[in-house]
């Protein structure tokens, strides 16, 4: 079992002035935006909208700074979805450790909108956004990290990307 400790906030204060410009709005369809070596903001309403219009859907709850399965590398897991021939969303809670994104990934990083729950508590808004997310509050979809959604709906979490 692993855990992952850290200080409450979303790490955007410890980021540089270039890292910050790195920092995006998503303001269209996210299979629109590719690997640009931006991080792309996203409201839990954005990631529905785009589940909704896929079949399979894993959604990746990444902690750049955790050595246990919320730190997974992104580029594993996009390769165990790729397998599955399912679509893939990399969230990160944080912006701790994301940078730089590699240009070697062949998707896009996203991030929690934290605007939309008014605090800066990464534990506080990941929970409330994976709540508004999934439309669940199970004790399952709470404690795992891959969240697994069959046309349209929430399905189930997984712990390991094993797993999946």
């Amino acid at each position: 079992m692993h855990s992952c400790i850290e200080v409450n906030g979303s790490g955007l204060s410890t980021l540089s002035k270039e890292e910050r410009q790195k920092i995006k709005s998503c303001t269209g369809p996210l299979d629109a935006i590719k690997n640009d070596g931006n991080l792309y903001k996203v409201t839990a309403k954005q990631v529905s909208l785009y589940i909704k219009g896929k079949k399979d859907v894993l959604v990746y709850e990444y902690l750049p700074f955790c050595t246990g399965e919320s730190g997974r590398s992104p580029i594993e897991v996009k390769q165990v979805c790729d397998k599955k021939k399912w679509s893939c969303v990399i969230i990160s809670s944080v912006y701790d450790g994301i940078f730089p994104i590699p240009s070697n990934n062949n998707f896009p990083m996203f991030v929690i909108d934290n605007s939309v729950y008014n605090t800066d508590n990464y534990q506080t808004y990941s929970e409330l956004f994976y709540a508004d997310l999934t439309n669940s509050n199970s004790e399952d979809r709470a404690v795992n990290t891959f969240h697994y959604f069959h046309d349209g709906k929430y399905v189930r979490s997984y712990a390991s990307i094993h797993d999946v």
